[in-house]
């Protein structure tokens, strides 16, 4: 299948496969008033319901477990995890950017803790994916953090502890010891153990195909994400995979509007 059957466009020729760069940090411009990539913060809806959800802003793609386009992603990583976290002073674990979970299969901002650091306030401190569910412990010799992740979060929305509302996130606060149901963790892993590969693959071809279409704006991000994430299939590959992967996925798919090539 074609990159024009799937994304809707023929790519300009010589940007089907990333030049690769000297290695480079993600330093996104936290002050952007791009509407595409607003900066991360924290606020509470104003309701009189009990008790009050709090709305992270700017912490989501708009489309649940799918990754957007390279750039607006690694800004929304990183701008969602620095307004939640103050590593320490003189700190060995390269700052922020060394406490973000970049995986294919991780859309939401997963925070990698180290115990050292602060948090800026108590909204930021209340974040759910900052704790693991006491009854479902994250087990270094047995589980794969990003796995993990996307387990909890999958969870946290069969729960009803997580909704996104376009691309604010909106949470019930956490702060103290929590647990999720047994049959709701089960079935969550039941599907990242089914799906996990097919979604990773559907959202590199989601990250390759839309930087495409804008290539000296993504062409750097692009390159860092691929880096990170060790790949080296061609680009026809990339989306061979990501179509086959979209038609597994569909039927099983846990929330609403499945539109797989879609920003």
């Amino acid at each position: 299948m074609s990159y024009k059957d799937v994304f809707g466009f023929d790519p300009d020729e010589g940007v089907a496969s990333p030049t690769p760069l000297e290695d480079m940090a993600v330093t996104p411009d936290a002050t952007s008033t791009d509407p595409e990539t607003p900066a991360a913060s924290t606020s509470s809806p104003d309701t009189s319901d009990e008790p009050t959800p709090l709305m992270f802003s700017g912490f989501s793609s708009g489309r649940p477990l799918l990754i957007e386009r390279p750039s607006l992603y690694l800004n929304r990583l990183h701008g969602s995890i620095g307004s939640l976290l103050i590593p320490p002073e003189n700190d060995q674990n390269s700052g922020i950017d060394g406490r973000v979970l970049c995986s294919p299969i991780m859309s939401l901002p997963y925070p990698i803790l180290y115990g050292d650091e602060r948090f800026p306030d108590e909204d930021a401190a209340s974040y759910p994916l900052l704790r693991a569910p006491a009854n479902h412990p994250f087990n270094p010799d047995t589980d794969m953090l990003d796995t993990y992740a996307l387990t909890a979060v999958l969870s946290l929305y069969a729960a009803g502890m997580l909704y996104d509302d376009g691309h604010d996130l909106l949470t019930y606060p956490i702060q103290n010891r929590y647990e999720i149901p047994d049959g709701i963790w089960e079935t969550a892993t039941d599907w990242v153990r089914e799906y996990a590969q097919q979604l990773a693959s559907l959202n590199l071809g989601r990250t390759f195909g839309f930087a495409l279409r804008h290539p000296e704006q993504e062409r750097d991000s692009l390159t860092t994400l691929f880096r990170v994430w060790d790949v080296t299939m061609t680009g026809d590959e990339i989306i061979a995979d990501a179509t086959e992967a979209a038609n597994r996925l569909a039927p099983d798919w846990p929330f609403d509007n499945f539109e797989p090539f879609k920003e």
